[in-house]
Parts: structure tokens; C-alpha cells; sequence
């Protein structure tokens, strides 16, 4: 049966003829040339579908894998694992062998998602410390201080004064130091006192450090569990002690007659020495 047909290329006489004489030798019955029978052109492999040859092993892209693992390390891979994954899915649409697209894109979603985070968390950490200041003042500065501004005082290292302020303490110590007691935490731990504030006047916080003390004293400094610092001691003010006058937000005091002063250590660090925490009116 007679199933192909093609053109003769001498006078282009359509002839037809069996498919299986395909790449034979014939005569046109037109004008006699002896010509041969094309063969079929190789289909088109349809698109999307994989080049591998029969017996080869799939791969997996690398960048693929790269990105997935980066992506576990949270806010440390979160970048890596987005650069990672954006190369795999690129060579896998250029080569529709390689496998890895999934792995590639949950690395990317958790990258993303990381790197949200974490501009979020230092964002939070950067408005936390706007309003604070650095002051270095004088014994006598110290005292006046209070009598122009103070409303509330805990002081540091007096029993008596610390359990009228209703300390909350866990794994801290005081001590003294150049004639002034302190507060600190000597490693991971915290400590709290509740302080009187003015319901209708903005309030500041301020507390007096050591300015040559270092050695991983991080801590954060909080109103009512609402973070209001991240404070750093690591010779700040070398061989004198300065005051941090940190102005609290409004909706943290406002209708308040008291409120918690805590200081928490980061993980790994400690908190303090404290040597004086105020309330001041502006």
C-alpha cells in the first residue's frame, strides 16, 4: 500500500510508494530518473521533555541543593540561599534535565522569609535605641540631677531601697566599686525594679555605668517587657563613670503611675553593672 509520497527532484513528478522503501533506490515513472527515496525527517522531541540518553542518570543541580541548605542556617544563609536558588531555577529552565526545582524554591521561600525577619528584628533594634543620650557628669552633677528632675531613684545595692522598688533578680549580684554599689549579671540572667512615673509628663530612664567595662556585656533594657534599648558595655567611656538617658515613648507611661525597669542579658552575655537607675522627668 502505497502510505508516502514525495516529490521527484529532477522534473517534480508526486509520486507515491511503501513507506519501507524509504532511503531505496527507484525509477520516476515521469522521466525515467533513477533518484532516492527520501527518508523521513526525525521528529521534534516535544517540548519540556527530558534530553537524556537511555541509561543516563538524572541529575540534580548543585545550586538547587546549595540553596535548600543554605536556607536551614535562617538569617546567616538567607542570602546565599537566595542567590543559590535564583542560579538553579535559571539553568533548569535552560535545561529541562536537571532536577532540583522544588528544592530550589523552598530554599528561596525560607531565604526570603528569613531575610524578612531579620530586617525586622534589626529595624526594631535601631528605632529601639532612637532618643538616647551619652552624658558625663560630676558627683555633684549626679545629685543635682535628681533634685531638678527626679521622680523615682532605686538605689543600687541597698537592700532596703531594692525591695521598696520589688527587685526581681535571677542570677545577678552586686557589689562595690570605687566607693558606689552595682548591679550585674554574671553571665545570662536579668533583674528588675518597678518604678514610680508621672501618668500625663513624658518620662527618660537613666542609668550610670562603668565607662571601662567590657568583656560580652550585652543586655537589653526593657519598660513593662516592651524592648526599649540594646545597650553595650565595652569601654564606652574609658576610666569614668557616664550616665545613658534613655527617653521612653509615651504610650509606655502615659496612665501609668509605675512601671517595670528590666535588664536582660543577650545569650551568652551579662547584663550590667548598673550603678544608678533614675526616672526623670524631660
Amino acid at each position: 500500500m502505497a502510505d508516502f509520497r514525495f516529490a521527484c527532484t529532477h522534473c517534480g513528478q508526486r509520486i507515491s510508494c511503501d513507506s519501507e522503501l524509504r532511503g531505496r533506490e527507484i525509477t520516476c515513472p515521469a522521466c525515467q530518473t533513477a533518484l532516492t527515496v527520501p527518508a523521513p525527517s526525525p521528529k521534534p522531541p516535544p517540548p519540556h521533555t527530558s534530553t537524556r540518553m537511555p541509561g543516563e542518570r538524572a541529575k540534580i543541580s548543585g545550586f538547587a541543593v546549595a540553596s535548600l541548605v543554605s536556607s536551614a542556617l535562617l538569617s546567616i544563609g538567607c542570602i546565599p540561599g537566595i542567590v543559590c536558588g535564583h542560579i538553579a531555577l535559571k539553568r533548569i529552565r535552560r535545561n529541562p534535565s536537571l532536577l532540583g526545582k522544588r528544592l530550589a524554591i523552598a530554599g528561596l521561600l525560607i531565604s526570603y522569609l528569613s531575610l524578612a525577619g531579620t530586617i525586622l528584628v534589626i529595624g526594631l533594634k535601631l528605632s529601639a535605641n532612637i532618643g538616647i543620650t551619652t552624658v558625663v557628669r560630676t558627683e555633684s552633677d549626679e545629685a543635682k540631677l535628681m533634685l531638678a528632675r527626679g521622680i523615682d531613684q532605686v538605689l543600687i545595692g541597698d537592700p532596703e531601697s531594692e525591695t521598696a522598688h520589688a527587685i526581681q533578680t535571677v542570677n545577678s549580684e552586686s557589689g562595690l566599686f570605687f566607693g558606689r554599689h552595682w548591679r550585674a549579671t554574671p553571665g545570662t540572667g536579668r533583674f528588675s525594679y518597678t518604678l514610680k512615673v508621672l501618668p500625663n509628663t513624658p518620662m527618660t530612664l537613666n542609668c550610670r555605668y562603668w565607662g571601662s567595662d567590657t568583656g560580652g556585656r550585652e543586655f537589653d533594657v526593657l519598660i513593662n517587657e516592651r524592648l526599649l534599648a540594646t545597650q553595650i558595655l565595652d569601654r564606652n567611656v574609658p576610666d569614668q563613670f557616664f550616665d545613658v538617658e534613655y527617653r521612653i515613648p509615651r504610650n509606655l507611661t502615659r496612665g501609668q503611675t509605675a512601671v517595670s525597669v528590666e535588664f536582660r542579658a543577650h545569650a551568652g552575655k551579662s547584663a550590667g553593672g548598673i550603678f544608678a537607675c533614675e526616672m526623670l522627668k524631660p
